[in-house]
């Protein structure tokens, strides 16, 4: 039997014993053609609440034209447009996130039919069943509130279904790092060694890792005693890429104590000789912290070579990026202000007291040399 309409976009069928709604969404802005879609309701009530629910959020503008573009379709769009006003370094996390996670548990749903439920249950499962950071889980809240806030800009869906998310605190984790006497003793086992002026720079002076691996001998003035940080090396996977400091506050001046001008030197020296023994082969980019050939170090081995040396040595494992957090921790042992740690750091105040030191003026000058002397000092003294 043929289906019998009951009222305008309302039929019945008696075969099935249902009755079906047709929505009308107007006509496609591309193509010029009549978009409707067929829904089923089990009785008349039902039907004719649906219909009138359509019509007033269609007065209203609320109602999106059907599209079946799935979210993995969606998010490589969005994805374009991040990968032309974003860091690299910060599209390729994007894009980790995205091809490891997101698309393979939600790009197959369509962008409209993705629902609050379904970011909740995906986000819930990044903890229990991947065992994910609450840090790691706000990335990709961060992240698919980007992506679906885009859509709803673009009319595309009608509400962002992250909107009635909370999102996942991050964490804030206190890192382990050296106290003095760990520092002396590390500065004792690494005497020589080709990682000493990373070192020497990360925690007497606060240089990042990116910092360490991009400060060239140009941005080095001995005779005045200053080094200038003014650009960073990082990675994002294998790409290597040469920017600007991480902030404003992170481009900055810093002193260079007795024993780090006396550490520069002698890298100075190894450097001259391996100029003269390979010549025109000798990288030309005067990288201090280098191979023998003057090619800098990939910032990622720098970590690696770090870990291995601690495991070598039997010392207690941190990150290099701890170093930073170390020297903080020194600063405030030999009571330099909050100021001062911050000056040289590149950090501001708030990291400073949350991160690093509970207890920490700009006479930054003053705080390198009274953390260089800690640690240089002999233990006999």
């Amino acid at each position: 039997m043929a289906r019998k309409t009951i009222e305008k976009n309302i039929s019945y069928d008696a075969d099935t014993g249902k009755y079906y709604v047709n929505f009308n969404y107007g006509k496609n802005e591309k193509t010029g053609e009549r978009v409707k879609e067929l829904k089923t309701y089990p009785d008349l009530k039902q039907a004719r609440k649906a219909l009138k629910e359509f019509n007033s959020n269609k007065i209203k503008g609320t109602v999106k034209t059907p599209t079946d573009q799935t979210l993995s379709e969606w998010i490589d769009e969005w994805y374009e447009s991040k990968e032309l006003n974003c860091e690299k370094t910060t599209v390729y996390g994007y894009r980790n996130i995205i091809n490891n996670h997101i698309k393979p548990a939600l790009g197959h749903i369509k962008l409209q039919k993705v629902t609050t439920s379904m970011i909740n249950t995906y986000l819930l499962s990044l903890k229990k069943e991947k065992g994910l950071s609450n840090s790691t889980i706000r990335k990709h809240y961060d992240l698919l509130h980007d992506v679906f806030a885009e859509a709803f800009k673009q009319d595309i869906i009608a509400k962002n279904p992250l909107t009635n998310i909370t999102p996942t605190k991050k964490q804030k984790r206190k890192l382990p790092i050296y106290n003095i006497a760990q520092l002396k003793q590390l500065f004792k086992l690494i005497k020589g060694d080709r990682l000493e002026i990373a070192v020497k720079l990360a925690s007497t002076h606060s240089l990042r890792r990116g910092e360490v691996c991009g400060l060239r001998w140009r941005a080095v003035d001995m005779d005045g005693r200053i080094i200038s940080i003014e650009e960073t090396r990082t990675q994002a996977g294998k790409e290597l890429i040469t920017k600007g400091p991480k902030s404003q506050k992170s481009n900055r001046l810093l002193y260079i104590t007795d024993a780090l001008y006396n550490a520069l030197l002698q890298v100075k020296a190894k450097q001259a000789e391996n100029k003269k023994i390979l010549g025109d082969a000798y990288d030309k980019r005067d990288f201090i912290f280098c191979w023998e050939d003057g090619q800098p170090f990939r910032p990622n081995y720098l970590s690696d070579m770090f870990k291995a040396f601690l495991k070598k040595n039997n010392l207690p494992h941190i990150r290099f990026h701890a170093l930073r957090s170390s020297f903080a921790s020194v600063g405030a042992h030999v009571n330099a202000s909050e100021r001062q740690i911050s000056d040289a750091s590149g950090d501001n105040l708030n990291t400073i007291d949350e991160i690093y030191v509970q207890t920490l003026d700009a006479g930054y000058k003053d705080a390198l040399n009274a953390v260089s002397n800690a640690l240089e000092a002999d233990d006999d003294e």
